[in-house]
């Protein structure tokens, strides 16, 4: 795998690892590397093969700020054309992305687990519809935390 991530590749969010060993990551690829990588979320196995899971890659997507692993979910924060907190299947899924989306009005730069809870920080004023200072806490159904200002 690390022949793969040349000088063209780069990793942009945290390294998360899953109980059974598998790498996660969010990088942005420059150039034209080994591995025919694009841009996305990747995941090499335990066994230290890059798989061929790649549930987000391509243009369509903002660049990945930041990563967070639970309940064999990744919940992901995208800042830039598509400002917004997903979640995707960890593992193979007919489809990775979960129903899970939360947008925001600016960037999101970074995630946080406490329990259940999702912690959002970034550049936003409003998420989910609702006014919030840069800083959001959801419940992982997806409830934007009232009592949370």
């Amino acid at each position: 795998a690390p022949a793969a991530f040349n000088s063209t590749v780069f990793i942009n969010t945290p390294i998360t690892i899953d109980a059974a060993g598998n790498v996660f990551f969010g990088f942005i690829v420059t150039g034209a590397n080994p591995a025919g990588l694009a841009s996305g979320i990747a995941r090499i196995g335990a066994n230290g093969l890059i798989d061929s899971w790649q549930p987000l890659t391509g243009p369509t997507f903002s660049t990945f700020t930041d990563l967070v692993l639970h309940d064999n979910r990744i919940y992901v924060a995208e800042f830039g054309n598509l400002n917004r907190v997903l979640a995707i299947a960890a593992g193979p899924s007919a489809d990775p992305v979960v129903p899970w989306n939360v947008s925001a009005d600016g960037g999101i730069g970074s995630l946080a687990l406490r329990g259940e809870q999702l912690f959002v920080g970034g550049a936003f004023t409003q998420i989910a519809g609702k006014p919030r200072g840069a800083l959001a806490a959801f419940q992982l159904d997806e409830i934007l935390r009232d009592d949370f200002e």
